[in-house]
């Protein structure tokens, strides 16, 4: 029996909501009990009422983005419930000074009461159910993983990944036997995968971004080798995360800092999430990006830094430097994880794979009890990836033969089959991706030459020579 579990880090219940009703279809349709938080046991229809109902993509009473059906009143009546009062958490919480620090206290270290609480849950729910096997969860709290291994149950976190709705075509997630917060284990992972006989054949980047982009987004492939027009991009998140309070230990303000120090401030552009409200300060005092698309600001940027985002792994996949920065976040070895110095590393072919086909997980796979079933059997790291690597390109009306060409016919293939093209259509995308490296080349090439011509003259002993003639001369202007 496997058995969703549902405690949230923020106070805010309808941005979580759709994760319960995710969470509610699997526990229907597998007859197995849930575990969540009070509020989200009140009926649909109130949240209809009030205006408040998050959820505008349904076809035919099916949720297309997150793919569960219109959850009813009636179906809500036939769940196993197992509820955490509000009064409940709020006790649990009472000991830290506020939400927030109480928040980051459950998510960072075990908690008694908290533990007692999951605690006496699971075993109510094994005295009228039956064994639990596995516990899903969208965040890993150390309680409830004490609680796992003491009853000896299989915690897995779940969460979205990199790789969403509309910006790509195909949604990915995380499914984790630990904390999505353990770089070092991610890499363990890696090195054995590697050691595993011999490793698949890999997806060029732009064939990757071929394979997983929208359809309407495939255009950005004309802009990997663009000329960046900052230096650095920094991501900046929402108001409050506590989950990366408290696992990256880093704040967005000496993330800037550090950067500052670095190059000049005209040279930073920002991206700031949209859940956030305290921007001003940033609005104000730097250059920020209100593009819609996170593609579009990685491109304009040569290196990307970010605190526990997913926007990390997008800015190694488009081939900038990515700067990790704070404990403990994945995809490390494929950035820099620090900022004493400039330092440039543009990930591999192998890494992005990897990450792609043996760390995510297809996001339609991450509720499926016979995928569920294959991970408990503790398959190899090689197992998984080919399991994705299969379904992934099962959905993309591929095979494993698209190895069997390469270069131009491949990413030409992969056009036709994920994305419908006719030969005719993939060959003229492909025709415009070549003219358009070719006009990158020239620009860049005639760009080097002038920076070459500019730094020889201002090193010419006739330009230090003058140098009290023009400082003498913006003297003068200036009064």
């Amino acid at each position: 029996m496997i058995v969703p579990f549902l405690f949230i880090n923020e106070k805010d219940y309808i941005h979580p909501l759709w994760i319960f009703y995710k969470y509610m279809q699997f526990a229907l349709d597998n007859d197995v009990p849930i575990i969540a938080e009070e509020p989200f046991f009140k009926n649909p229809s109130y949240y209809e009422k009030k205006g408040v109902y998050p959820f505008r993509s349904f076809h035919n009473d099916y949720d297309e983005v997150y793919e569960f059906d219109r959850p009813t009143d009636e179906r809500l009546k036939q769940l196993k419930k197992y509820v955490l009062p509000l009064a409940e958490k709020k006790r649990i919480l009472s000991k830290y000074p506020n939400f927030m620090e109480g928040i980051k206290a459950l998510l960072s270290r075990r908690d008694k009461d908290f533990e007692t609480w999951i605690d006496k849950q699971v075993v109510q729910i094994e005295k009228e159910h039956g064994k639990i096997e596995a516990i899903l969860t969208w965040s890993w709290y150390p309680s409830l993983e004490a609680v796992c291994k003491k009853r000896k149950i299989t915690l897995i976190q779940q969460e979205l990944a990199s790789f969403r709705p509309n910006t790509y075509a195909l949604k990915m997630g995380y499914f984790q036997f630990y904390d999505k917060y353990n770089s070092e284990q991610l890499e363990r992972d890696y090195e054995a995968y590697q050691k595993e006989a011999k490793p698949f054949p890999c997806f060029s980047r732009e064939e990757l971004l071929a394979l997983f982009l929208a359809k309407d987004n495939l255009f950005y492939l004309h802009h990997l080798n663009d000329q960046p027009q900052y230096e650095f991009g920094v991501s900046i998140g929402p108001d409050t995360d506590p989950y990366v309070e408290a696992k990256c230990l880093c704040s967005h303000d000496d993330l800037l800092g550090q950067i500052e120090r670095l190059v000049p401030k005209n040279r930073i552009s920002l991206r700031i999430h949209p859940d956030r409200k305290k921007r001003d300060y940033y609005e104000e005092n730097y250059l920020v990006n209100h593009s819609s698309s996170s593609l579009e600001w990685i491109l304009k940027n040569k290196r990307i830094a970010s605190i526990g985002s997913n926007l990390s792994f997008e800015a190694e996949l488009l081939g900038k430097t990515a700067y990790i920065i704070g404990k403990n976040f994945p995809y490390r070895s494929g950035g820099v994880s620090h900022l004493d110095f400039l330092e440039e590393k543009v990930c591999d072919a192998a890494y992005l794979n990897y990450i792609i086909f043996g760390y995510y997980v297809p996001y339609s796979l991450m509720f499926d009890r016979h995928y569920i079933a294959f991970r408990l059997r503790q398959p190899s790291n090689k197992e998984i990836y080919a399991y994705h690597l299969k379904y992934l390109l099962q959905k993309s009306h591929l095979t494993m033969k698209i190895f069997k060409v390469q270069g131009r016919e491949r990413l030409c293939e992969i056009l036709k089959q994920a994305h419908g093209m006719t030969s005719d259509e993939a060959n003229a995308f492909l025709d415009e991706y070549v003219y358009l490296e070719d006009v990158i080349r020239e620009l860049t090439h005639q760009v080097n030459l002038r920076e070459a011509k500019y730094q020889e003259v201002v090193n010419s002993r006739s330009w230090k020579v003058t140098k009290p003639l023009r400082n003498l001369k913006k003297w003068k202007q200036k009064f």
